[in-house]
């Protein structure tokens, strides 16, 4: 490939084909175009045509750690708290796919989440509770390796490697 695009999809707004921040995009083994889109707290999944599929955003089923109201994200002191309650995706950042097909992103309420491939919430994979409190980007190697980039307020960054299937 020389690089020619070959399509351009979306516009700007909160309808199923627009965003509001495209923040990171992937694509999956049946060639599905896999958009978070941070303004629109979702994540967008469309075909190799540009065709809306669905939309990812609700983990209603599961309980899910709830992101510190004003001050900027996750225990970061001054008053703000963490507590165990049903959230939907906030601010997602990084997105990925597993072995399995599960579409994996980090979002600001300090979490990497699993949707299945139907855009299913199938639960929280990372935590405050794993050390990850500030997830940006997301990769899943054919290893089954993830790898998390985070960043803090303090101008610290890492590089955290989990296995996902042991």
């Amino acid at each position: 490939m020389d690089g020619k695009r070959i399509r351009t999809f979306g516009s700007t707004g909160s309808q199923n084909s627009q965003f509001r921040n495209p923040y990171h995009v992937t694509v999956d083994a049946r060639d599905n175009i896999i958009v978070s889109d941070s303004g629109n707290s979702c994540v967008k999944v469309f075909d190799s045509s540009g065709r809306f599929r669905f939309c990812a955003t609700d983990p209603v089923r599961k309980t899910s750690i709830d992101c510190a109201l004003g001050g900027g994200g996750c225990g970061l002191g001054g008053g703000e708290r963490t507590v165990a309650r049903r959230r939907k995706l906030r601010g997602p950042r990084g997105v990925t796919v597993d072995l399995r097909g599960n579409i994996l992103v980090a979002d600001d309420c300090c979490r990497v989440c699993m949707f299945d491939s139907n855009g299913r919430f199938v639960r929280n994979l990372l935590t405050e509770e794993d050390s990850v409190k500030f997830p940006e980007a997301v990769h899943c190697s054919r290893l089954g390796l993830l790898a998390v980039t985070e960043w803090n307020p303090n101008n610290m960054f890492a590089v955290k490697v989990f296995n996902m299937y042991e």
